[in-house]
């Protein structure tokens, strides 16, 4: 044994326990297979949904214990249904009466949530709905909230939906008014669209009408009717309901016990049973989808109204692991990414837990199984010595001989104590109460406090969990949690929402918004609301009525002080640096016990604790100390203490099992330090013999403290402790011996609270190369396993040398290298390009320094840097590519242009076609025209191009120069609009300046067709098509370029998509900084950022390659799911590298030393790997080709 595998073991984490809101994070430990059946069902009714005109299917429900994966699930489903380009939606139902304000208000911030990188699913809604209903291009922008929004874009939006769908066009254009303005930059306008959306009144009498509103409003069961209509003409949708358990057992506790001859109790379950039927029928091709406890759907079955079975289907409960390789497989993952982050290679993947002793995994559920390996490590950890688990079950057969751990220094805090004192003296944290920024810093201030406050509870801290950063529109800013009951899932939470607005309906609103997120009741005092305001509210009846009816359901209004928020900014800060000793500085001193905000909120939270018991005896505050508030003259109500956070009396405890018990020091015994409880673990007879745990109250000393929850998780996450004492034993199941654990001798330690392992833990999957994997829609739903998928090795990695590989389709989800000069960046681009062409991909590759034109080129010699195999590989990619030189604007090389009139004679016999065709050559020619802008005369002058180009087009023509022809002498008939004559001479001079100013437009040259650019001659495999930017001069030419071709090859992917196909095709973008900015746009961002949110869909896989990752496009980077971070210089573009890194879960903190050809490799749902590049296959010397030489190539390819 080495201090390398303790150290080893000191870095895994088993955060095994899953709130509802992870739905919309990666899956980075998922493993395909466990729950084969549920998945079968799901994925079925999201293709019925999706073939379906209007009707919804029925729905389905996933029943499980806590703990089998059914939030796991509900994730997986998720990732699943944006990869089909379908709407996923989470409603957490915490309030029966208000049903239908639940669901509407979860739909409205799942809307806000991300969609597979295209932004929010709001936008893209949008978006599609623009393009279906062929909104004018000019008002796209606007209506997507890209550029500000006029009444006149909102209204060209509304007449064109009322013409491609009168009926759902007329009923629901209200609503998609208002969602549009929710969509815009302009709060005042925002503030608008959402009153309507949440069923609020008007702030000021007539402004709705301002933006064209003809009803006053709606029900929300209305909204949510609509919001559907409007979703079905675009794709289907999947609404995931979760939650109900807890709002069910909650309703069991607030009638003390819920019997069903409870009035109140029955009403509970009869609401959300009866709004669960009928939310099939309020919806257009949507599949519903509970999740919840099998008690709970009992209950739902007995109390619903409709027959359940009409309009439910059940899915086999989810339960055990299936298998012993599915068990390896879900401990190997996450311990291969783990050991992979430090540099570790263990003896075997799931060292050290021995691949023989997964045969008895049948036996336990994924949490089950997480932490029973817990419970091993953490006794290795307290031992000091690695021991390899060869049972999970039983007894071990050799006993560990204690090891007495050396005594450790006192760490040395000063430097932390600097360091947040620095941090927290010069915090900027104005921001954080300001109306236009609070959604986006005030989270994140509050997330990093209640870390820091979970971490400062020591052992105790592991039974709470916080929710996941919320969504960009959030009707709560932060929500902790604490497990009362983990049979019933009823929980304790603690909410929090900031309010600057100082509009009085805007507060109001976002007011009623967080009272409907955090289920407010005063019938329930488990559920807390804290609203953190400064200023006054408003006088008014309206005001003050909802300010008495949130204080008398248990809401509470409260001051945050700037210290405070100082704090939270200066700990947010030491989260992100991670310094070894954080965890042991944080429980030492304590800085959030400064957080005026947490005494007050937080006074009934922490674990309650006796004098002499080694627990802590904080006093909670007083109950007549007077509380800090931003109303301090109205009348608050009395703080009422949560049900099972209380000291209860002793309960009579099992005995403990001989030898479950580890011994510990005497010395610590006589300090008052209780033994690490043990359970006993029975198989639930509701679960079918599923081994559950059963008892595990913690008795110290004449107190029991109620159920424990092990290990709950942190967000942001926090450092393990190096030190920790010997864990609550592991779950075992039942029919099995016990599990004798090594005798160790630990220092004395705090007590950890007893832990009743009941959580919910990510579901986990049979690998693919084992059992068929599920399929998904639009494919044959077959059970049986294809062959194994095209891939392209990328590198090695830089720990063990095992190859590293991304799978041909993944390109689809598009990739993002950033890496400066020296980095490898345009061999790793060329690699790229090579290994796609050898699978058969062909490539239109942007050039824009000459680095890419040898794509064609052997090199003189075999390179000594070539690999096993790579001499073959190049001469069977320069034997069957066919590499090609275009050179825009240079005429002595292969020039292109752009011809904007297409084909009018391949489809004059089919009218759709025909009308397809005469939009994209408006789409081409207004701009050129100059009819642009939002002005009488550009309106008529783009009526009248339309008629002339349509009749052009019916007589066969095509060369601009004829239509040109045509408009500058008019024939009769042709438009009946007065002074189209007049109007048509005008648009043929602009168009004939235009040729003569841009000779790309309508010139020379071979017309730009992505057809001929992506196709290969007879007897080639794949065609490289490199376009050279070194004819055009200037950036604004570059773009205005890139524009045109982006808009052509989106054109054509979409009457050209991929089918089955892995990957259709690759765009490839150096220095794509340069065409789709983050700050001011180009011509070309808009047509960038389209091609990137959509491409994927059609097979057209593109690569952003950029020495500033800083000035990309956002945008840009959340469409990549492949992300690749190499050697970068630049101070700004080291930070901006490594913000994007966290955002994706990772780091590069060594970017600025990588060697060229060393990149930190980002997948989607995988961790960061190092990996080193391979060199292409084809001639790159130093120094990039001359013009000239980038023509003679053209000419010659």
């Amino acid at each position: 044994m080495t201090s390398d595998e303790l150290d080893a073991l000191r870095t895994l984490r088993f955060n095994y326990t899953r709130v509802a809101d992870d739905v919309w994070r990666p899956l980075p430990f998922h493993v395909e297979g466990i729950h084969r059946n549920a998945a079968q069902v799901i994925l079925d009714g999201l293709l019925e949904a999706e073939e379906s005109v209007a009707a919804s299917p029925i729905g389905v429900a996933i029943q499980g214990q806590r703990g089998t994966g059914k939030t796991h699930l509900l994730g997986w489903v998720r990732q699943k249904v944006h990869e089909e380009d379908a709407y996923f939606f989470l409603v957490s139902l915490l309030d029966a009466k208000d049903f239908w304000e639940s669901v509407l208000l979860s739909m409205l911030d799942s809307l806000s949530r991300p969609m597979a990188g295209d932004g929010s699913q709001l936008r893209e809604l949008l978006w599609r709905l623009c393009v279906l209903a062929e909104v004018p291009q000019a008002a796209r922008g606007p209506i997507i909230g890209d550029v500000p929004l006029s009444r006149a874009d909102l209204d060209a939006f509304i007449n064109a939906l009322r013409r491609y769908d009168p009926h759902v066009g007329r009923d629901v254009q209200d609503t998609a008014r208002a969602l549009t303005l929710r969509a815009s930059h302009d709060l005042a306008a925002q503030d608008i669209g959402d009153a309507y959306l949440i069923s609020a009144p008007q702030s000021e009498p007539g402004e709705r009408a301002e933006w064209g509103f003809r009803t006053v409003g709606k029900t929300p069961q209305e909204i949510v009717h609509d919001l559907s209509m409007l979703l079905a003409l675009t794709g289907p949708s999947v609404i995931a309901v979760d939650q109900v358990d807890t709002l069910i057992a909650q309703s069991a506790t607030r009638t003390g016990g819920g019997s069903a001859e409870d009035p109140e109790h029955r009403r509970t379950v009869e609401r959300v049973a009866g709004g669960l039927m009928t939310l099939r029928e309020m919806t257009r091709r949507t599949l519903t989808v509970l999740s919840c406890l099998p008690l709970t759907w009992t209950l739902i079955e007995e109390h619903a109204t409709d027959t359940v079975q009409d309009r439910f289907r059940m899915t086999l409960p989810l339960g055990t692991i299936p298998d012993a390789e599915t068990g390896r497989a879900l401990v190997a993952k996450r311990f291969s990414a783990q050991y992979g982050a430090v540099g570790f290679t263990p003896p075997y993947p799931t060292w050290p837990v021995k691949p023989e002793a997964f045969e008895e995994a049948n036996q336990y559920t994924p949490r089950q199984l997480l932490i029973r390996i817990d419970q091993h490590v953490r006794s290795c950890l307290a031992s000091g010595q690695v021991t390899e688990l060869e049972r999970l079950t039983g007894s071990l057969p050799d006993k560990v001989v204690p090891i007495q751990p050396r005594p450790k220094p006192e760490p040395d805090f000063g430097a932390l104590d600097r360091r947040f004192a620095e941090l927290r003296q010069r915090a900027d944290v104005v921001e954080a109460l300001d109306p236009i920024t609070e959604d986006v810093v005030m989270p994140g201030l509050l997330s990093a406090g209640l870390s820091a406050w979970i971490a400062e509870q020591g052992e105790d801290g592991r039974l709470f969990t916080q929710d996941p950063p919320p969504s960009t529109k959030p009707p709560l800013h932060a929500r902790l949690r604490r497990t009362l009951d983990e049979e019933t899932e009823n929980e304790a939470h603690w909410c929090f929402r900031a309010i600057s607005a100082s509009h009085h309906t805007a507060a109001l609103n976002r007011l009623k918004t967080a009272s409907t997120a955090a289920g407010l009741d005063e019938r329930i005092p488990a559920r807390k609301l804290f609203v953190l305001r400064n200023q006054s509210w408003a006088k008014g009846p309206a005001t003050q009525q909802a300010l008495a009816a949130f204080e008398q359901a248990g809401g509470r209004v409260l001051q945050v002080e700037e210290d405070d928020l100082r704090i939270f900014s200066a700990l947010r800060t030491l989260l992100t640096e991670n310094s070894p000793d954080l965890r042991a500085w944080l429980v030492s001193r304590k800085p959030t016990s400064e957080v005026k905000l947490f005494a007050e909120a937080l006074s009934d939270a922490a674990v309650p604790r006796v004098s002499g018991t080694g627990l802590s005896a904080r006093p909670s505050r007083s109950q007549d100390r007077p509380r800090r508030t931003a109303n301090p003259e109205r009348r608050l109500l009395r703080l009422e203490r949560v049900p099972g956070l209380t000291t209860l009396p002793v309960a009579d405890a099992p005995p403990l099992p001989s030898g479950d018990t580890p011994a510990a020091d005497t010395s610590a015994a006589a300090s008052g330090t209780a033994q690490s409880p043990a359970f006993d673990i029975a198989a639930s007879p509701a679960s079918g013999g599923v081994p559950e745990p059963v008892g595990a109250s913690a008795a110290v000393s004449g107190v029991t403290l109620g159920p424990a929850v092990p290990d709950l998780q942190v967000w942001p996450p926090l450092p393990a402790a190096s030190d920790l004492a010997v864990a609550s034993p592991a779950e075992a199941p039942a029919n099995a011996p016990d599990t004798e654990l090594p005798a160790v001798e630990v220092a004395a330690v705090e007590t950890p609270v007893a832990e009743t392992p009941a959580v919910e833990t990510p579901a986990v999957e049979i690998p693919a190369a084992e059992v068929a994997a599920v399929p998904r829609p639009r494919r044959p739903l077959s059970s049986d396993e294809g062959p194994e998928a095209p891939n392209l090795t990328i590198g090695a990695a830089t720990s063990d040398g095992r190859p590293v590989r991304v799978q041909l389709e993944t390109l689809r989800k598009h990739m993002a290298i950033f890496a400066g000069s020296g980095s490898g960046k345009t061999v790793l681009i060329r690699r790229l390009v090579e290994e796609c062409a050898l699978q058969g991909v062909s490539a239109i590759v942007l050039d824009a320094n000459n680095d890419l034109a040898r794509l064609g080129d052997r090199w003189p010699e075999p390179p000594a840097e070539w690999g096993e195999g790579d001499a073959a590989r190049a001469d069977d990619y320069l034997a069957n590519t066919d590499v090609v030189i275009w050179t825009p604007r240079k005429e002595s090389g292969r020039p292109l242009s752009f011809q904007p009139l297409p084909d009018f004679g391949s489809v004059a016999d089919d009218p759709d076609e025909f009308g397809e065709a005469v939009d994209a050559a408006l789409a081409a020619l207004v701009p050129r025209a100059k009819l642009e802008a939002k002005t009488a005369k550009a309106h008529l002058g783009q009526a009248v191009l339309r008629e002339a180009v349509a009749h052009y087009g019916r007589r066969g023509g095509t060369s601009l120069a004829g239509l040109i022809a045509l408009l500058d002498d008019l024939p009769d008939g042709v438009s009946t609009l007065e002074g189209a004559a007049r109007l048509a001479t005008e648009m043929a001079q602009h168009l004939r300046a235009e040729t003569i100013s841009d000779p790309l437009f309508a010139g020379t040259g071979t017309p730009v067709d992505p057809g001929v650019l992506l196709t290969p001659p007879e007897g080639k495999r794949a065609r490289v098509s490199v376009i050279s930017l070194t004819g055009l001069a200037s950036d604004a030419q570059r773009q205005g370029f890139v524009n045109q071709l982006q808009m052509a090859l989106f054109s054509w992917i979409k009457r050209h998509p991929a089918g089955d196909r892995p990957l259709g095709g690759l765009f490839v973008m150096d220095e794509a900084q340069t065409f789709a900015p983050s700050g001011t746009a180009t011509v070309c961002t808009q047509s960038t950022l389209a091609l990137a949110a959509q491409a994927r869909k059609y097979g057209l896989g593109l690569v952003f390659a950029t020495q500033a990752p800083k000035g990309l496009h956002n945008r840009i980077t959340g469409n990549a799911a492949t992300q690749f971070f190499g050697l970068l210089n630049a101070p700004a573009q080291i930070t901006a590298a490594r913000e994007l890194a966290r955002a994706k879960g990772g780091d590069v903190p060594d970017v600025a030393r990588l060697r060229s050809g060393q990149f930190y490799a980002a997948f989607e749902g995988g961790s960061f790997t190092k990996v080193r590049t391979p060199l292409c296959l084809s001639h790159h010397p130093s120094s990039p080709l001359t013009s000239e030489e980038v023509v003679a190539r053209a000419n010659r390819s």
